[in-house]
């Protein structure tokens, strides 16, 4: 879809987009923040376990290694300005594992969001709603340039629908749903895209 009909498909789905958003997702995401802000999280394994299960990053997936040196990285990047998504694509990449080495695309991104969560998500989900979609994300990195290309396709997109308001109906009434919650406009809007994903799978 277009960004023209992506919107168009939103407003008109918005009450069951804010119906499909459960508070318990929002305020998990707004602890997570705020932990780490105010802690270290290589060493905060409360941060790490609700880290682990809120964006999915498991045994499935990853290995113990993987995820110590995961937080490791994300402990010593916190601060960091002017971020580097190929950089960091391969910083991650190249996380000790037991495991064949593979670029993690969605778990990078979701790495990046947290260092800064003016930086959108990339998953499944979000890559249905804006046709973003890599063409297998177990190739080895053959996709990488076009995880990057995707990655800022997306954040055009969003910047473009925040400094527009083309969504403003929807982002109120994600604001007056979860009034007592801080969170960025970005990360509001992977929010209702996720969402509008669910519910246009359910039509």
């Amino acid at each position: 879809m277009s960004l023209v009909d992506i919107v168009k498909k939103t407003i008109e789905s918005e009450d069951a987009i804010i119906d499909q958003i459960a508070e318990p997702d929002v305020a998990v995401y707004h602890f997570l923040q705020e932990q780490f802000e105010k802690t270290d999280v290589s060493s905060n394994l409360i941060f790490q376990y609700v880290y682990c299960n809120f964006y999915t990053l498991d045994a499935q997936k990853v290995d113990k290694k993987f995820i110590r040196g995961y937080f490791e990285l994300m402990q010593s990047l916190k601060g960091s300005v002017d971020l580097d998504m190929e950089v960091l694509l391969f910083k991650v990449y190249h996380l000790e594992t037991d495991r064949i080495l593979k670029f993690q695309y969605s778990v990078t991104s979701k790495l990046a969001h947290t260092l800064d969560n003016n930086r959108p998500i990339w998953d499944s989900k979000i890559a249905r709603v804006f046709s973003l979609y890599l063409t297998s994300i177990e190739d080895n990195g053959v996709n990488g340039d076009m995880f990057i290309n995707a990655i800022e396709n997306l954040q055009s997109n969003y910047r473009k629908i925040i400094q527009e308001n083309l969504l403003s109906s929807t982002i109120g009434k994600f604001n007056q749903k979860f009034d007592k919650y801080s969170i960025s406009d970005t990360k509001k809007l992977d929010f209702i895209f996720w969402a509008l994903a669910k519910v246009a799978s359910k039509q």
